[in-house]
């Protein structure tokens, strides 16, 4: 545990440079490039990669911390519904949705280099959005249960 301790702090402590510099080192020894047979998808890869290095963002774990957190939320809110029928205290299941709501997110704004100012406008809509949503669907779920 704490091997991955130090191994995530000195993450946090590389420049951008740095960054650019292991993440084409990393294409070159797994050939991400060869990995997808079609040119058009491959030109589509390098450009989203190379817009990553540009902004500090790894694509690849935006995208998994962005599919695993719908399983997550909604689990999480299954356990709310749960813990509302039984009239126990919601609180930190709440904090814990909320977490996992934004995680993906979280991960952009926080770790992002230089990000344009409509990334912070399509994040914030995103989040907005997404969270009015889910609302209504707890809302309406926990109305139908009662």
């Amino acid at each position: 545990m704490k091997l991955l301790r130090v191994l995530f702090k000195s993450f946090l402590r590389l420049s951008r440079e740095e960054y650019s510099r292991i993440w084409r080192r990393s294409q070159e020894s797994h050939r991400l490039n060869s990995v997808v047979p079609n040119p058009m998808l491959n030109t589509l890869w390098q450009h989203i990669t190379q817009i990553g290095i540009h902004y500090g963002v790894n694509p690849l774990l935006f995208a998994v911390l962005y599919l695993a957190h719908h399983p997550l939320f909604w689990g999480t809110m299954a356990w709310l519904a749960a813990r509302v029928r039984r009239k126990k205290p919601v609180a930190g299941v709440i904090a814990l949705g909320v977490f996992f709501w934004f995680l993906p997110y979280t991960y952009v704004l926080l770790f992002g280099r230089g990000l344009p100012w409509w990334v912070y406008a399509l994040a914030a809509a995103a989040i907005a959005l997404g969270g009015t949503h889910a609302v209504r669907e707890i809302r309406r779920r926990l109305q139908m249960k009662a």
